[in-house]
């Protein structure tokens, strides 16, 4: 069995709207002028349909595959992260190639862990349009390293069974996402729960964390349509709006929930339930809602 364990380090709070998908909106934006390419919608929207073929037979016997095969990679992060904060503590920029070459092995490392995980990791590297959306290239910078990192750490808070069963199988990484008109909103927001993660917008810790749960929260919905209807009814009955799976509020309240629920802070539980009195009674229905998706998730 997979144990889920978190360091108090690992998740901050997150106690306002402000910081979340309705923060992902942007205004209006034609500052970009460079060479522009089409690009299908489709590309960057994660798919219920899962391709996986090496570890799907055992997946109990599989998480532990996975943890053994991940673990050298796990090493070569730490190592990362080391030469990365040595390389910010001595302020020393104009080692741009060092800089680049730790980027560089980042990427790789982290696309060697999810190719482990069934998962691709994708990065936009020219401008792509379409009449919705301006996707803006990812690009190595200091930012998108420590983005990286943040990523990584949260993404390994859940074993490889649950991925498969949610069919998570992609995050493609680009700089930003331009909403070019205000009446696709719906798409742009779409977008962003499909695994179009703008790290110039979703860059520090408590961001990806936010972000990644929020991701999840979806496809939890999607893939089993009784949680949502569950949740409204235990938590929202009196809401007279109709909810969908891509309400924001919803998915918000049930990323607060997994927050609280794999956060080993006690500062960040007892801020969320400062504001959320029934905070303890929705990590407990989230808690539930996950031994349902996976049986493999066991949390403290």
């Amino acid at each position: 069995m997979l144990k889920v364990a978190v360091s108090p380090s690992s998740i901050a709070p997150s106690n306002t709207l402000s910081a979340s998908i309705k923060s992902l909106m942007p205004e209006n934006e034609s500052r970009y002028e460079q060479k522009e390419v089409e690009f299908d919608l489709n590309l960057f929207s994660s798919t219920s349909k899962t391709h996986y073929a090496r570890f799907n037979y055992d997946l109990r016997n599989d998480n532990t595959m996975i943890k053994e095969k991940i673990r050298p990679f796990l090493e070569q992060l730490k190592e990362l992260e080391l030469m990365h904060n040595n390389f910010r503590s001595q302020n020393d920029m104009h080692s741009l190639l060092t800089l680049k070459d730790m980027n560089d092995s980042l990427m790789e490392t982290c696309n060697a862990i999810l190719d482990v995980y069934d998962m691709v990791l994708n990065h936009v590297s020219e401008i792509k349009t379409c009449s919705a959306l301006r996707i803006v290239p990812f690009t190595n910078s200091l930012t998108n390293f420590a983005c990286l990192k943040h990523i990584m750490g949260v993404i390994l808070l859940f074993p490889y069974s649950f991925y498969y069963k949610l069919g998570i199988n992609r995050i493609t990484l680009c700089d930003d996402i331009v909403l070019l008109k205000e009446e696709h909103k719906e798409i742009y927001k779409r977008r962003l729960l499909n695994g179009l993660l703008p790290t110039k917008q979703v860059r520090t810790k408590e961001a990806v964390t936010r972000y990644i749960f929020l991701l999840i929260a979806h496809h939890m919905n999607e893939k089993v349509p009784q949680i949502h209807k569950e949740w409204v009814s235990s938590f929202w009955p009196s809401y007279k709006k109709k909810w969908n799976t891509y309400s924001k509020t919803i998915l918000e309240d049930q990323q607060k929930s997994l927050t609280y629920l794999l956060s080993k802070d006690r500062k960040t539980q007892l801020l969320l339930e400062s504001t959320d009195p029934k905070m303890k009674e929705k990590a407990k229905k989230m808690k539930s809602f996950l031994k349902v998706i996976d049986s493999e998730m066991i949390i403290d």
